[in-house]
């Protein structure tokens, strides 16, 4: 057999070995409407600081991306003190924003914040192909839902790319 078709056939397997080992811990919702749920496990102490949602799963449809960076920064920034914003791509404007602290909220390359510094947010249209600089430790918390296929799931957890060093996942 030719020895590039054995790695290219062994890449799922070392990526679900990555995914397996880093992953942090694995949640079960609560009973409820589940993007009001995903936001509030988020934001809760039930985990410690987290960097990036991956919502592979599509629990937030239904929301828009500012809306979550709203919630978020009311209910997670605020107490954080690393984070200093969310970073979220718009539809309406199409493209990456980054929502400040202070409320003021600009384009990912007008804002002075680089995304590392930021909670960013991979709605379902961008688990893939999405090149993100987070942090070299950065957690995220990734989320599974119906008809979720390997591919899209491995696809989703390559956004953090590091995630084969010092990042993790908490699905």
């Amino acid at each position: 057999t030719d020895p590039i078709w054995c790695d290219l056939l062994a890449t799922n397997g070392k990526m679900i070995d990555v995914i397996v080992q880093k992953t942090k811990s694995v949640h079960i919702l609560a009973d409820g409407v589940p993007s009001e749920k995903l936001l509030q496990f988020i934001s809760s102490d039930e985990i410690d600081q987290v960097d990036a949602l991956i919502d592979c799963g599509a629990l937030l449809v239904g929301y828009s991306c500012e809306e979550v960076a709203k919630y978020l920064l009311q209910h997670l920034i605020e107490q954080s003190r690393t984070l200093k914003g969310v970073t979220f791509d718009d539809d309406k404007r199409g493209d990456w924003m980054i929502l400040e602290k202070s409320g003021r909220c600009l384009t990912r390359v007008q804002s002075s914040l680089q995304e590392k510094e930021t909670f960013v947010v991979f709605d379902e249209p961008r688990c893939r192909g999405v090149d993100m600089k987070l942090r070299s430790d950065a957690v995220a918390v990734m989320t599974l839902g119906q008809n979720l296929t390997k591919d899209k799931f491995m696809q989703a957890a390559g956004r953090m790319r590091k995630l084969h060093s010092n990042q993790s996942l908490i699905i």
